[in-house]
């Protein structure tokens, strides 16, 4: 299209000005937008509980201001008391890095004389450790800047506390939210949008609040397995491992991979890595078998390959968010596909 063929309006020039202001207010925002996102997650998830509530004569307003009580006292257990023990760990955990990282070489090192080979990491330990010592320092740098700044505390704070109240308002007005959203696609002469959209709500809504629930109970059940064992920031490691569930194996090997380097490099023996890999062993099929499909059951419905393809793709596409959304999509995808492919009710 030539330059000249343009249709250059007052309309169009005005609707390319909107563009431009509404990208550069998504861009400006995008703050309060994920505050705004992880409300309404929140909000969709404490839901069934409003509803139930009802169920048993209890009035909605009522309803939701009770549990918005119960998440700002649990907003505050966790800033007075887990909190504290999480960051402490951490901080302790970033500054062994680099000795982990030295005992680690001396066993491999150890292991490669014991089977007579003769290979020099002198270079690449100093780089590695170098690299890790100076990612340490900055990481340190930055999270105690961020606990004693002011402007940052305030930030925090505020941010932390105002989720309750959106979440306030959100539950309050859901059903109505959504009855309007659904008679603007109506409207719009989109039915079948409508009924996917209600049918996929129902779907992730079911999946990720009987996941959440899971990752608690893991994350409870590995924190326990790594304190008995004696492994140094073991509730650390075991919620990272336990709320992993949400990315299916991924999550998963990397809370294991991490408990086992660090109980090798604590304890130095077979015996301590060998009762953590049982532990986790044990819980990974309590979960397998058990936890999950009481709580959630197959409510995707995707094979594991299908699971393990879509976490692949999400990955390389966007990140951990996008191994967050991966599944939820890869279930919408299949869908569509029952619905009108292979024409399923």
């Amino acid at each position: 299209m030539k330059l000249s063929e343009i249709n250059i309006t007052l309309k169009n020039i005005l609707l390319f000005t909107l563009f431009i202001i509404t990208i550069s207010v998504v861009y400006y925002s995008i703050n309060i937008l994920l505050i705004l996102l992880l409300s309404l997650f929140i909000a969709y998830i404490l839901n069934p509980l409003v509803e139930l509530m009802i169920k048993i004569r209890i009035p909605r307003v009522l309803a939701v201001v009770i549990l918005v009580v119960i998440m700002l006292a649990l907003i505050l257990v966790f800033l007075a008391l887990i909190l504290p023990f999480i960051i402490t760990d951490l901080i302790a955990f970033v500054k062994q890095l680099p000795n982990y990282i030295n005992i680690l070489f001396a066993k491999i090192e150890e292991l490669l004389i014991y089977l007579k080979i003769e290979i020099s990491f002198d270079h690449i330990k100093t780089f590695i450790i170098e690299k890790i010592d100076s990612i340490s320092s900055y990481a340190l740098n930055t999270l105690t800047t961020a606990l004693t700044s002011l402007k940052g505390a305030v930030s925090g704070i505020i941010n932390i506390f105002i989720i309750p109240v959106m979440v306030f308002f959100l539950l309050k007005d859901l059903p109505q939210l959504k009855v309007y959203g659904l008679n603007i696609l109506e409207s719009l002469d989109m039915k079948k949008v409508a009924d996917l959209v209600s049918e996929f709500e129902k779907l992730i809504g079911k999946y990720f609040k009987g996941m959440i629930i899971v990752g608690l109970i893991l994350s409870v059940l590995y924190s326990a397995v790594l304190k008995i064992v004696g492994v140094d920031h073991g509730i650390l490691l075991g919620v990272i491992t336990g709320m992993g569930v949400i990315i299916p194996y991924v999550g998963f090997g990397i809370g294991l991979f991490v408990s086992l380097f660090i109980t090798i490099i604590q304890f130095q023996d077979f015996a301590h890595p060998l009762y953590v890999l049982i532990g986790f062993t044990i819980v990974q099929m309590m979960e397998s078998f058990v936890i999950t499909p009481k709580i959630v059951g197959d409510s995707l419905g995707l094979s594991p390959i299908v699971v393990i393809i879509a976490l692949l793709i999400g990955g390389s596409l966007f990140a951990i968010p996008g191994m967050l959304l991966a599944l939820p999509m890869a279930a919408f995808i299949k869908i569509l596909i029952d619905r009108y492919i292979l024409k399923k009710s």
